[in-house]
């Protein structure tokens, strides 16, 4: 096997293995090279489909938009001068932000019933997309009521002094590690709204919404900071792994960013599905999270990497010539910490019943 994430390459040596396999060649390429289950298959599948239909959308639009001077010429100057009107009455500090917009697939037709223009803010495209559709209904009164609505939600973030993130410690680990990830990433406001996007089918939309919003109106700060960037073992969690990953030779699988990350994305997952309660605030169960999330990984992650030499010990000459023992040592080691049960025997460091109870077939152990 070579790794290929949709299924191993199946060699002439492997031919004549599986034909003199006691339990068929199905089981052989499950249990020897560890061939991905067929939902694993389907998994694949569609994210290729999804790929490629994003990427269809995308050049579609990208199409609308190079027709929009030959096809809605008229409608595009009438929604141009009315987001113009509109912009006088929005406040300096977040105007540009509050009408960032874009061209939709639908801007190069005539079709009155869906928006040429979507713009970047959800709440401001909801506020403004019936008038998108059609710029004529936009009237003096209606216009001032929606730039009235714009301004009060963009100086709740002013007000608050969120963009400044002097809501956090540096005496807190917890707040100093949030600072630290979040320091250079926005200046702004314009720079805030481009931070926190956040992909929607083919529409990409700021992660600046209602929902956020209503943290910082609500003072739940950190909430909205994490709700700005759509996970939280990044910025928490990580820094902990890099600083036990720092010795480990590069051909370990711990070394991997994407092993690293996928471990720190389940640990945190974990470990918040235990706090989680609307009887509890945001900022509880993110410290809690965090605080057990820390713990775990200073107990497993040790015990990952003592695992990974034990498997190279149980492993043959004959296996590593073969190239099959790499990619078995990948699958094994991305399931090791997958469920509770794992994870308890990686903390006793029980590598034997581990390994039992991740084979399909036990008697079959020994081909290691």
């Amino acid at each position: 096997a070579s790794g290929e994430s949709i299924g191993p390459i199946v060699t002439f040596f492997d031919v004549k293995k599986m034909v003199a396999h006691s339990h068929g060649f199905s089981a052989y390429i499950a249990n020897y090279l560890y061939a991905p289950t067929p939902s694993v298959y389907d998994d694949f599948k569609s994210a290729i489909i999804e790929v490629d239909t994003i990427k269809r959308e995308r050049a579609s639009r990208e199409a609308m938009q190079r027709r929009i001077p030959s096809v809605s010429v008229p409608k595009y100057k009438m929604i141009k001068k009315m987001l113009h009107k509109l912009a006088k009455l929005i406040d300096e500090p977040f105007r540009e932000a509050a009408l960032t917009r874009k061209f939709t697939t639908d801007a190069g037709t005539p079709n009155t019933m869906y928006p040429m223009i979507q713009m970047h803010v959800s709440f401001v495209d909801v506020l403004l997309r019936p008038y998108i559709i059609e710029p004529s209904s936009m009237k003096k009164k209606i216009r001032k009521k929606i730039a009235t609505k714009i301004n009060e939600i963009f100086r709740v973030i002013l007000e608050k002094d969120f963009i400044s993130l002097s809501f956090l410690s540096t005496d807190d680990l917890f707040e100093r590690r949030l600072k630290d990830y979040f320091r250079d990433k926005f200046g702004n406001m314009k720079d805030l709204i481009e931070f926190g996007e956040k992909q929607d089918q083919v529409d990409v939309y700021s992660r600046v919404d209602s929902d956020f919003i209503l943290h910082v109106r609500e003072d739940n700060f950190v909430a909205a900071l994490l709700e700005l960037n759509g996970d939280f073992h990044t910025p928490l969690l990580m820094p902990d792994i890099r600083a036990l990953s720092a010795s480990l030779p590069s051909y370990s699988q711990l070394s991997r960013k994407n092993y690293q990350n996928s471990f720190s994305r389940y640990v945190w997952s974990t470990e918040m599905l235990k706090i989680c309660s609307p009887d509890r605030s945001w900022e509880e169960m993110f410290r809690y999270a965090f605080t057990s999330s820390r713990k775990l990984i200073q107990l497993v992650w040790p015990a990952l990497r003592e695992y990974e030499d034990w498997l190279d010990e149980q492993s043959s000459i004959e296996d590593k010539a073969m190239f099959l023992y790499d990619d078995k040592r990948t699958f094994i080691l991305q399931q090791a910490y997958r469920n509770e049960n794992n994870l308890s025997l990686l903390a006793r460091r029980d590598f034997v019943s581990l390994y039992k109870h991740q084979c399909d077939y036990k008697h079959e152990i020994q081909y290691w």
